[in-house]
């Protein structure tokens, strides 16, 4: 059985780099694999297909950090789990939203929409079918 697609989900906190710690960025890989299982039936099988991929930072700070750091981790985390290669990957939007960025999205999903309601900082992921 396929998963469902969209995937996603938000996460308390600040996302993890690759300059992190080897434990916390252990600790962080694992939070992600569980809030993935958590949203795909059990006994579904890792898709082959090309996968979108979208990142929202909602952070205190307005300083953005290392982005691109930031995905890699997410992105390793959800080989073996939903997917087979992260070559899948093939689209990629990643935004670092500060206190001082107007939020401004059309027709947001409720989980979107959960990010952007709750306290900062969140992450808010999305793993999706590339169209």
């Amino acid at each position: 059985m396929e998963p469902d697609f969209p995937i996603e989900f938000v996460i308390d906190g600040d996302p993890r780099s690759l300059q992190a710690s080897a434990e916390s960025l252990r600790r962080w890989k694992d939070q992600i694999e569980s809030e993935i299982r958590a949203r795909i039936p059990q006994g579904a099988f890792l898709t082959d297909i090309p996968i979108r991929f979208s990142f929202y930072w909602f952070s205190d700070a307005e300083e953005p950090g290392d982005l691109d750091n930031m995905l890699k981790p997410i992105i390793d985390a959800s080989v073996r789990v939903l997917i087979r290669d992260d070559q899948q990957v093939q689209s990629i939007q990643a935004e670092h939203f500060p206190p001082s960025r107007p939020i401004d999205f059309t027709e947001p999903s409720s989980e979107l929409l959960r990010a952007v309601e709750t306290d900062r900082p969140c992450v808010y992921i999305r793993f999706d079918e590339r169209a």
